[in-house]
């Protein structure tokens, strides 16, 4: 996340060809226009598929101050991006932490914390077509406060996706597992 003039908060992306030596000068992903006079401590998570497709997704306000996660694609290296997929629809909570994961053949798993008045839960959503649509939102955790959610994607489709769930006077580390293909159908 890079701050501009103004303190407009936008996702950028650099590439290096020389092992970390020197970087491209950075693209802008979406000009979201989000001015935030303060460190958002949100950024942005990235992932490849088998065909080079470049995924990243990330948290914005954006000029109408509406919190949203968006994911982005590139078939070029980070040079274009495409438009903008919402992934938080919901007008009754928050969304925060979004985490990603992609399996080689583009299917794309994204989790996030939804937090309300009352609750926080872990949830996710699931892209079948390299990130141009997702599925509906679904429920993860079954707690009163879930959070930090994180994913992880075999070659193989095997696939984990764990948080942590307060229920006091305990903290539990939850962890669901199974097959890709278990995932994404209903």
């Amino acid at each position: 996340r890079k701050t501009f003039e103004g303190n407009v908060r936008d996702i950028v992306i650099a590439h290096s060809t020389d092992q970390g030596r020197t970087f491209s000068p950075p693209t802008v992903v979406s000009r979201d226009r989000w001015v935030f006079d303060a460190c958002p401590h949100r950024g942005p998570s990235i992932a490849f598929d088998g065909r080079g497709r470049l995924y990243i997704g990330w948290y914005t306000e954006g000029k109408d101050e509406q919190p949203r996660l968006l994911i982005s694609t590139s078939d070029d290296r980070g040079v274009t991006f495409s438009a903008p997929v919402a992934l938080h629809a919901a007008t009754t909570s928050l969304p925060d932490n979004l985490q990603m994961a992609v399996h080689t053949d583009g299917q794309v798993l994204a989790v996030w914390e939804e937090v309300t008045g009352v609750r926080k839960r872990v949830v996710m959503r699931v892209s079948t077509d390299r990130g141009r649509t997702f599925d509906a939102v679904r429920i993860l955790s079954i707690g009163s406060k879930a959070e930090h959610p994180s994913v992880a994607i075999h070659d193989n489709g095997k696939v984990a996706i764990g948080w942590t769930e307060h229920a006091f006077p305990y903290n539990k580390i939850m962890v669901q597992q199974g097959q890709l293909s278990s995932v994404v159908t209903p």
